[in-house]
């Protein structure tokens, strides 16, 4: 479970500003034609978190009415439980913490041109001001499309894009804060922000926000060019060209107020991606009669180059320029570099084949060379598919009931080669070893392993289905079946730490997964000043691990963000591709400590991984889906209604905010205090350990 969230978050809409989109048209000579757009919108945020805050305001009762032991017991003057003080200081706390996000967006494009040559031009702005303290994001951005027929038989089509972001303290851990005492003060009398000395282990999240500063900045430019020739009647060439310019900058300062006993530290990296990618195609298109043809060679390469450079350091002189002044540091000066390259060639032939538009055929070869592998650089790939258009076959034209009537079926194999770009290679770190002295020496070990003859790994899809079109288009009905067979999946196994550690990349064996997908589309009314129309999803789902390669099961690696240890996920052959791994909770014993099953059938309070089980797994064998579009006049109303089931969740926050995790020395949810044993008077009833024995 990822804990640092996204500041922006649209779901959280308190009130919307639209302005009225006015667009200009003006005609010059009737040669040219002319729109200027322009878009304001605004959105006010408010954080749910404000009402969460008030949930904690029992706590230091709480602590007090089950005898905490630790040495962070509760002062006197505090346990009198004087509830209206506790909430002004939840009240002042998350006024400090949190603020009302403010986000506008701005767009104004101009478009227009000749018949031959149609141009846009575009620019926006849009600024954000997040629901946590000190917390913003602006951005810039334009862009410009041309498209220019010079001669008969020359088309330049150009698009390029620029863009440039700058962010402040964007990334804020709202689990901490929900976690954070609200009967403390932040700061001492020096200024220096305090640490929770009640509940949470964690730095203290105003100074985090407040004393430290995190800055992003990146500066994005992307190109492209498309020359299209007509060289003969139906034979047609393109040579197009791409790029994307990302470069990066993140700036960090940490002040030494930001915690007790706490080193003032900076930190800058700087990294550039540059990606370029030619694809050239020729296609040829010609009918005879009642027959068309349309052939098609593509020739690709793709080319992405990595680049970072960073330097960090502790002890600032002066936290004056905080980020700017790398002299400044007198401890733990270190700089690091990074590189990486990945490179692509592809090249696919297709030929596609339409009889009276009643049958379709299509045959496609593909062929990819990707750098990233050692000995089997090049995957191949081969795809075929049909349909028959029944409703123009001659039985069919005296009938009125299917505008279309359509069978379809596909097989077609395609590849992934998502390993790092020199996942392949044995790879050296560098360390430093004291040899039993007192002096560290620089040396190399293996981090990861070589893998030469790891290959792409390979899914192999069927596909059969049919489309429907009934009451002149006003009813459409599609239903698709699907069996994908995946064979060498690509899994990072992980080598013992007795045996040296590190990992290595492996194709680990196969899966396979079927479904059913469903789209119903409907115009249900269509007057003149009134349309309604509705589309209804539906889409079922088995997956099934078939093969191992051998092993009895894989621990694939899940962040839990500090609030679980151990695995979480497990595969195993004929189970789904992911399974929730985890110990099966019994009930609590005379102590009010947890219990939980053992292998051999027993119970104990300390499980081993041995103890665990298969409790579920996260993927939803149905997912159904319901969209409303109701027009009245000029206005429109979208209403999307979603759903999922037969799956399960494992809920990491009340798991964390229920229980002592390491991050928490005390509980912070109401739930788990009230029926926490220490609380109910039937011990039967209770769902929650001792806070004293959990």
């Amino acid at each position: 479970m990822c804990r640092k969230v996204e500041l922006f978050d649209k779901r959280m809409v308190l009130g919307v500003v639209v302005p009225k989109i006015i667009p200009q048209m003006m005609q010059f000579k009737k040669l040219y034609q002319h729109q200027i757009d322009m878009n304001a919108f605004g959105i006010g945020n408010l954080s749910s978190i404000h009402l969460a805050f008030r949930h904690l305001i029992d706590f230091l009762a709480v602590q007090h009415q089950v005898g905490c032991k630790s040495v962070w017991l509760i002062k006197t003057d505090l346990l009198v439980c004087n509830r209206q003080r506790l909430i002004q200081r939840v009240q002042v706390h998350q006024n400090l913490m949190l603020q009302t996000g403010i986000s506008q967006d701005y767009k104004l494009s101009i478009s227009g041109g000749s018949k031959k040559t149609k141009y846009m031009v575009s620019g926006l702005f849009l600024d954000q001001t997040g629901i946590t303290a000190q917390s913003h994001l602006r951005r810039f951005g334009f862009r410009t499309n041309l498209d220019s027929k010079v001669t008969p038989w020359l088309n330049i089509v150009t698009n390029v894009e620029a863009s440039t972001e700058s962010s402040h303290n964007t990334g804020a851990d709202l689990f901490v804060m929900a976690n954070y005492s609200p009967a403390m003060d932040l700061t001492d009398a020096d200024g220096v922000y305090q640490k929770d000395p009640y509940c949470s282990i964690a730095a203290n999240p105003y100074g985090a926000l407040m004393a430290n500063d995190y800055d992003g900045e990146n500066y994005n430019v992307k190109g492209m060019v498309d020359f299209r020739f007509n060289i003969l009647e139906g034979l047609t060439f393109s040579a197009q060209g791409s790029f994307n310019l990302l470069n990066a900058s993140s700036y960090s300062f940490s002040s030494s107020k930001r915690e007790p006993s706490a080193i003032s530290s900076m930190g800058n990296s700087m990294n550039r991606t540059v990606t370029y990618q030619e694809t050239n195609n020729l296609t040829y298109q010609k009918s005879f009669g009642d027959h068309s043809l349309t052939a098609t060679g593509v020739f690709e390469i793709y080319s992405k180059e990595y680049k970072n450079v960073g330097v960090s350091g502790q002890d600032l002189l002066s936290e004056k320029t905080g980020y700017w002044n790398i002299k400044a540091t007198q401890s733990g000066l270190t700089g690091t570099t990074n590189y990486s390259k990945e490179q692509m060639v592809s090249a696919f032939g297709r030929v596609m084949y339409n009889y009276k538009n009643r049958y379709y055929l299509t045959g496609t070869i593909r062929a990819d060379g990707s750098s990233k592998f050692m000995n089997n650089k090049w995957g191949y790939f081969p795809s075929a598919a049909a349909a028959w258009n029944i409703t123009e076959e001659k039985f069919m034209e005296n009938q009125n009931l299917f505008q279309l009537l359509k069978l379809r079926t596909s097989f077609g194999v395609t590849g992934n080669q998502a390993i790092n770009a020199y996942g392949t290679l044995g790879l050296m770190t560098l360390a430093n070893y004291s040899y039993g002295t007192g002096s560290l020496y620089p040396g190399y070990w293996q981090s990861t392993f070589s893998a030469p003859d790891l290959t792409w790994e390979k899914t192999y899809s069927y596909d059969a289905g049919i489309d429907i079109s009934m009451l002149n288009h006003r009813l459409n009905l599609t239903v698709d079946w699907y069996r994908k067979n995946t064979k060498d999946l690509l899994f990072a196994k992980t080598i013992p730490y007795f045996n040296g550690g590190g990992s290595y990349w492996s194709n680990v064996g196969k899966m396979y997964s079927t479904g059913w997908e469903f789209t119903l589309e409907a115009d249900l009314i269509r007057k003149l000043n009134f349309e309604w129309s509705t589309t209804f999803t539906a889409s079922c789902l088995h997956t099934e691990v078939t093969d191992l390669d051998g092993e009895e099961q894989l621990i694939p690696d899940a962040s839990r963000g500090g609030l679980m240890e151990g695995s979480v996920f497990i595969m195993k052959e004929g189970l789904p591709i992911s399974n929730f791994h985890l110990f099966k909770w019994v009930g609590l014993d005379e102590n009010g400590a947890n219990l939980y099953q053992t292998a051999d059938g027993g119970t104990t309070t300390s499980p081993v991984d041995a103890d665990r089980i298969i409790t579920g797994n996260p993927i939803p064998k149905w997912n159904l889906g319901w969209n409303n579009t109701f027009r009245y006049k000029n206005w429109e109303l979208n209403v999307f209604f979603r759903g999922s089931t037969g799956f399960q969740r494992l809920n990491i926050t009340r798991f964390a905010t229920s229980t002592m995790v390491p991050e928490s020395r005390f509980i912070t949810s109401r739930e788990g205090y009230e029926k926490s044993w220490d609380i109910v008077a039937n011990k039967a009833d209770a769902e929650f350990a001792s806070s004293k024995n959990a």
